[in-house]
């Protein structure tokens, strides 16, 4: 049973950040089972199983989801306009994983799986952690391998180089520890012991990215207790020098992303601010510092941004999920968004992937809800608009997607963390 959350409270909302259930992982090390963290192989010989789905007519009705036209799929040949997929295969991630990213984190060429599992009762362990699911490339995870990751407790995590030695590591926030913790890649699977940096009071988010130009990863992070949001810069060792506010409190921070809003060639960044309904933006100037750009109005409660060009002018734009609805926001390249228009992606969005899903050139769009357990992919059509077109079954309360060749087949595949289920969720390409 959940017995505890971290939750967002809002005026006429409510958004579940993170939960918890038990769960167990079969094997003898108290952490990742008998996988191939214990040394044994992976397996190669994973076939994922085919698509068995009804013919229901109701394009967004439970149990009868939007039907996409499958008469091209499964023969191996990536036709322009074909959306192909298999439905949702679950693989163990340890309990509660509410937020996901994606890397090489072994070196062997292909794309692993790292969540932070927010056991927030220690229903699991004493212990705080994050765990990684290695890739096989051919569709499938390894058990999930966990990793000692600070105090209490993993709620956020994200993957990049730290140290500048080539292998990707994991950056883990803390919530209530209110910290950053730093994992740094020493082996073939293994990790050192976590480098902590204090970082405000109820830490959620992270986001990496190059904010002074001196080609070491920053780090910019939100925090719910003392609402606002800190950069941390990088030393190039993994640990960070001493974070600083951006500016004034914010009502509700929760995501944040770092991405180039004005094409000047340096990275700005952008945060969900729940409470305010808006995104929050910040203009990099370089050794000016960063400076407060005008907010943009969305929907209630947004808990994600999406950074992308969707329009193809060359410019980011943002798709952002919030509380009711997915919203297209189209950037002008001198840091404003427009208010384009909003895509249905199920009952309570949560996360949003941007990529060419039918192989036709163009960008398109995943979303995931919590409050119906699916997820949508929108067709674009390259001005920025975006058409349903299929609907897939999730796990329980899906928290974060990211797009990926998990088969490698050439075709994007989605990687999804399921908060209550437990469980990463891999629908994979199926041309």
């Amino acid at each position: 049973m959940r017995r505890s959350a971290l939750i967002v409270f809002l005026p006429l909302v409510m958004v579940t950040a993170c939960g918890r259930s038990p769960f167990t992982v079969g094997g003898d090390d108290g952490v990742g089972g008998d996988d191939a963290a214990d040394g044994a192989a992976l397996d190669t010989d994973f076939d994922p199983p085919g698509d068995d789905r009804g013919d229901g007519e109701g394009p967004f009705d439970e149990d009868e989801p939007l039907q996409p036209d499958e008469s091209g799929c499964g023969n191996g040949q990536i036709v322009p306009g074909d959306i192909c997929f298999h439905d949702q295969i679950e693989f163990p991630s340890r309990i509660d994983p509410c937020a996901i990213d994606i890397g090489d984190l072994d070196g062997d060429g292909h794309l692993d799986v790292a969540v932070p599992n927010s056991d927030f009762d220690h229903e699991e362990s004493p212990d705080n952690f994050a765990s990684v699911l290695y890739g096989n490339g051919f569709g499938g995870l390894s058990e999930p391998l966990g990793r000692l990751a600070g105090g209490d407790f993993a709620v956020g995590i994200a993957v990049g180089d730290m140290d500048g030695d080539g292998r990707d590591d994991l950056v883990v926030t803390n919530n209530e520890a209110a910290e950053v913790n730093v994992l740094l890649a020493t082996d073939v699977r293994d990790f050192a012991s976590p480098l902590t940096t204090a970082a405000g009071l109820g830490t959620v988010k992270p986001a990496l990215g190059d904010l002074d130009g001196d080609g070491v990863l920053d780090a910019i992070v939100t925090s719910t207790d003392a609402p606002q949001a800190r950069i941390l810069r990088g030393r190039g060792d993994g640990t960070f020098d001493t974070p600083f506010q951006i500016g004034a409190e914010l009502n509700a921070p929760w995501d944040v992303k770092i991405f180039d809003l004005d094409a000047d060639g340096d990275l700005d960044f952008g945060v969900t601010d729940s409470g305010a309904s808006v995104v929050a933006l910040w203009r990099n100037d370089g050794p000016a510092g960063v400076v407060r750009l005008p907010d943009v109005g969305v929907g209630l409660a947004p808990v994600s941004i999406t950074p992308a060009d969707v329009d193809g002018n060359g410019t980011m734009d943002m798709i952002v999920a919030s509380e009711l609805s997915t919203h297209v926001r189209l950037g002008d390249g001198e840091g404003g968004f427009d208010n384009h228009e909003d895509v249905y992606g199920g009952l309570w969005p949560r996360d949003a992937a941007v990529a060419d899903l039918d192989n036709d050139g163009i960008v398109d769009l995943a979303i995931i809800a919590q409050g119906s357990n699916d997820l949508t992919i929108a067709i674009g059509d390259g001005t920025g608009k975006f058409e349903p077109a299929a609907q897939y079954a999730l796990g329980a309360r899906p928290s974060g997607i990211v797009a990926g060749d998990f088969n490698e087949d050439g075709v994007p595949d989605l990687a999804v963390s399921n908060q209550d289920g437990d469980t990463v969720g891999l629908v994979l390409s199926n041309p």
